[in-house]
């Protein structure tokens, strides 16, 4: 009891020196604790097994606030903590990266102040990045492979938890950007900055082959190319109103969610996983991963199909659904279509424009890097059809076209003329030709990892129109739980559904872009677990 006891007085410098150890206890101990406060939440489970995980829950945060008191740091609150420093108390408190804050004796945590030196030797941080969740995902997984590897040094780990391709350029891209290449190393055929939109001779392909095919028409000036639809995703927030409120699939792509935070239109993440101030629409076993529509009003709905990650895809009746729901609410759809060439089902829609109305509520982002094999080369493109528009605090409406090409053309120089001449040769009869191969490929390493799945008792979804096997983990476990079985056992590495989103835990992404043999040693693995 001594350390407890014997008190301390620090001075800043050493309150930062140990906050790396406090943040990595205080870490431990508040995933432990969220993991169970999502049990607490299924009002479905037995009262005494409720009851258990409460005791849990209270059994943990009493061994956190054991380790800390015994660094001789006071515990003010859950995930709170203050160093007395002779004046009052420097603040520190879950999720925030230093030392920052201090308040008087007989203050609170409402009263911190930024510390007077932080104000006089430091320019002010945007603070929405302090809510974001640490990115435990992927260097989690990334940390758990390590260890692992490390002690078992021969182990050979199958990957299938990336989305990325693995399969090189088809000869016909690379021919295109070899010779675009040639063409600007002569002085007749240089190109310096192009169209920050994209050049014509691409634009006018996508259009041909991606909408006035499906009998959608679409104009070049609503068509904007991009180095990818992350970026696109990322950015478009830029152009709506930071009071607008979104709603996000549970399980999502944690771009949406993400770049909404740094902004600044969330509350605080919860101990659940989910910010304040974004509609979940949780999307599982249970509801067919068909996400009720938000009954709460949202100003943005993103939706993503082919889905990442549940592989899951939307009927044309579903999407018309989901524009009739815009319509009616006044709200904006982000249609994200980075999958649409995997769609397999020629009754399921490649693009929500095949429904009538969707060019008044809806903008749609595509890409090139898993349809050609893009990860590394970069281009994807964006339409906002000019029909679509927003308002002003007055009432004046503006469309979402202008301002976007005003922000394309204002942050961006254009992809490179290479890179847009590889894009077009994907639209030549050849380049058809072999990135079709290529994505039967992807699609028979889906098939092979859904059906040998199924084989090994595991119930499987998704990996029929989409690269992406989403499976619900046995025994109950854990995502984490089932994750570091699979490494242990078998070798190999998939991504936790919990990493999604709430909604997703239980659940475990596979990815079909491994190499063949990969996967076929993987399932073979899988099955004599």
């Amino acid at each position: 009891m001594e350390s407890i006891l014997t008190k301390k007085i620090w001075t800043l410098e050493e309150a930062r020196e140990v906050l790396p150890l406090v943040r990595d206890i205080t870490k431990e101990y508040y995933l432990k604790a969220s993991v169970l406060a999502d049990d607490v939440r299924n009002k479905m489970l037995p009262e005494n097994i409720l009851e258990s995980k409460e005791d849990e829950i209270g059994d943990i945060i009493k061994h956190w606030t054991n380790e800390i008191l015994n660094l001789k740091i006071d515990v003010k609150g859950l995930w709170l903590v203050d160093f007395d420093h002779g004046n009052g108390f420097y603040c520190w408190t879950w999720g925030e990266e230093d030392v920052l804050y201090e308040h008087g004796y007989h203050e609170g945590f409402r009263s911190r102040k930024l510390i007077e030196e932080k104000k006089k030797k430091m320019t002010q941080i945007n603070e929405n990045y302090l809510k974001l969740k640490a990115g435990y995902l992927f260097p989690e997984i990334g940390r758990r492979v390590k260890a692992y590897s490390d002690a078992n040094q021969n182990a050979k780990i199958i990957r299938l938890g990336i989305g990325d391709v693995t399969l090189p350029l088809a000869p016909t891209i690379v021919n295109a950007m070899v010779d675009a290449a040639k063409e600007m190393g002569s002085a007749g055929g240089f190109h310096g900055y192009g169209p920050e939109q994209g050049y014509s001779f691409l634009i006018q392909k996508i259009i041909a082959h991606d909408y006035t095919a499906r009998g959608v028409q679409i104009a070049e000036d609503e068509v904007f190319v991009s180095d990818g639809s992350k970026c696109d995703c990322g950015n478009i927030q830029e152009i709506f109103s930071l009071d607008s409120k979104i709603a996000v699939v549970d399980p999502v792509y944690p771009v949406y969610v993400d770049t909404n935070v740094m902004a600044g239109r969330t509350g605080e993440v919860g101990p659940d996983g989910r910010y304040a101030n974004i509609i979940y629409m949780p999307a599982t076993e249970e509801n067919n991963f068909e996400p009720e529509f938000p009954k709460e009003k949202p100003d943005i709905i993103y939706l993503c199909y082919p889905n990442n990650p549940t592989g899951m895809v939307a009927t044309k009746a579903r999407l018309t659904e989901w524009v009739d729901y815009a319509k009616k609410m006044g709200s904006i759809i982000l249609y994200d279509s980075a999958y649409e060439s995997f769609i397999q089902d020629p009754e399921i829609p490649k693009s929500i424009y095949e429904i009538p109305g969707a060019k008044e509520v809806a903008m749609e982002f595509r890409s090139f890097s898993k349809t050609a094999g893009f990860t590394g080369t970069r281009c994807a493109y964006l339409v906002i059809p000019k029909d679509l528009k927003g308002k002003t605090k007055s009432g004046e409406e503006v469309s979402f076209n202008s301002l976007w090409n005003r922000r394309h053309t204002t942050k961006f120089n254009g992809v490179s003329y290479v890179t847009q001449k590889g894009a077009e040769a994907v639209f030549s009869a050849q380049g058809q030709v072999e990135i079709k191969e290529q994505i039967s490929y992807y699609m028979e390493n889906a098939k092979l990892i859904r059906e040998g799945l199924g084989k090994a008792g595991y119930k499987v979804f998704g990996g029929t129109n989409a690269p992406y096997i989403w499976l619900k983990t046995p025994r109950g476990l854990k995502s984490w739980e089932f994750f570091d079985e699979l490494l242990g056992k078998a070798q190999v590495v998939g991504t936790p559904g919990s990493g999604f989103g709430p909604a997703g835990e239980g659940y475990f992404r596979l990815s079909a872009f491994g190499k063949r043999e990969d996967v076929i040693s993987a399932i073979e693995r899988i099955q004599k677990m």
